[in-house]
């Protein structure tokens, strides 16, 4: 509708990356959230942080219990697009397709296995776009003047960081002319903000 709908929860935060399964019940976002106080990356006991991150392999144990990461992953889209469609200032009526933020090692099989959990939400994937360029785009569209802010930037490198739960991904990009162009991407799973938190957590512990 030519206007961009944020999917914050009613804390007005973005809809946490976590999954809990309990007693027959799927508990996802803050509340699943604060069960996992203190755990690392990935699973612990009941509760899955992080679940895209998983991506790339077919099944993950969550409370004894053998469970598609797929299925995982789209417990998490089905609560954002739930959290999208009950908000009365958002007058949704649908939320069927998607540009969807990937971190940059995303393969092909990880892609296919997100596009598989979001249309398990009900929702097709129009676009991917890696991770840190979705920021800086958003970035530039949240300006007052997004036109006079690229005119300052023309000519100019730009290197984004974007420090996820489970990744950190750069991207460089070049603007030129009002246009942002990929350079040159890079990053890894294995220095995500999760991991940081549970470093911290084992060092003061």
């Amino acid at each position: 509708g030519g206007k961009v709908i944020n999917y914050l929860d009613e804390e007005g935060a973005a809809v946490p990356s976590v999954a809990c399964y309990e007693a027959g019940n799927v508990i996802i976002g803050r509340e699943a959230r604060r069960r996992v106080a203190g755990a690392g990356l990935g699973v612990s006991g009941n509760v899955v942080r992080s679940p895209k991150s998983l991506l790339g392999t077919d099944t993950v144990h969550i409370g004894g219990v053998s469970r598609n990461v797929v299925d995982v992953v789209a417990d998490v889209l089905k609560e954002v697009k739930h959290v999208a469609l009950s908000s009365p200032a958002r007058r949704l009526d649908a939320v069927d397709l998607a540009v969807a933020t990937i971190p940059v090692h995303f393969d092909g099989r990880k892609r296919a296995q997100l596009r598989e959990a979001f249309a398990k939400a009900g929702i097709r994937v129009h676009q991917w776009i890696h991770e840190p360029f979705a920021a800086l785009y958003s970035h530039f569209a949240t300006q007052q003047d997004p036109s006079d802010a690229l005119r300052r930037l023309n000519r100019s490198l730009v290197l984004v960081f974007d420090w996820g739960g489970g990744t950190l991904d750069l991207t460089l990009c070049s603007i030129r002319d009002g246009v942002i162009h990929q350079v040159r991407n890079d990053g890894t799973d294995q220095c995500g903000g999760d991991h940081f938190d549970y470093a911290i957590l084992e060092t003061v512990s």
